[in-house]
């Protein structure tokens, strides 16, 4: 098990520390957990260096190496799917469950792709967070307000809806101010 502090500057987001399981050289599974466990580093774990460093550049903004790191295989094709549809959703973008459902081309699948996402074992690297129940806009560069507004209905979510709204406002900041 490694456990690593966040440190992204939003005070949500930095009462949790992420834990990761791991196999051999995979990951099974991230969980966000408050601090109240001490971090644990394991140097000996090839791991370490990889997820220590896709969280420095997420924090800046850039989400390639978190997106590379190494997962297990989804369990079902359908989850593969979903796993698939979330990975290429660029930072600071979201989508409603009826999206990704369509996006899946399963259109009538909209509980299922929000079970998806609740069962979700890798958050923040499978942005689940970033899927909301209402289609408001696909990109929210177009209603910058709407999710810097604390009382955005960004939905539910497995480690609560204020670390979810406090995710979509990192990355909404962080990925327009390059652009």
């Amino acid at each position: 098990m490694l456990i690593f502090p966040l440190h992204s500057g939003n005070p949500i987001i930095d009462a949790y520390s992420l834990r990761v399981l791991t196999t051999g050289s995979v990951i099974t599974q991230i969980t966000f957990i408050h601090h109240e466990q001490e971090p644990e580093t394991n140097l000996h774990n090839p791991l370490t260096v990889l997820i220590a460093q896709a969280l420095s550049a997420w924090y800046d903004g850039d989400v390639s190496k978190l997106r590379a790191l190494p997962l297990a295989p989804a369990p079902t094709p359908w989850a593969a799917a979903i796993r698939t549809e979330l990975h290429s959703l660029p930072l600071g973008e979201t989508l409603s469950y009826a999206q990704l459902a369509d996006r899946t081309h399963n259109s009538r699948a909209v509980r299922a792709a929000a079970s998806a996402c609740a069962h979700n074992p890798f958050p923040l690297v499978i942005p689940c967070h970033a899927v909301i129940p209402q289609p408001a806009q696909n990109k929210l560069d177009h209603d910058c307000d709407l999710i810097l507004d604390p009382h955005f209905p960004s939905g539910n979510y497995a480690f609560g809806a204020h670390l979810k709204h406090a995710l979509l406002k990192f990355e909404y900041k962080h990925s327009h101010q390059f652009r």
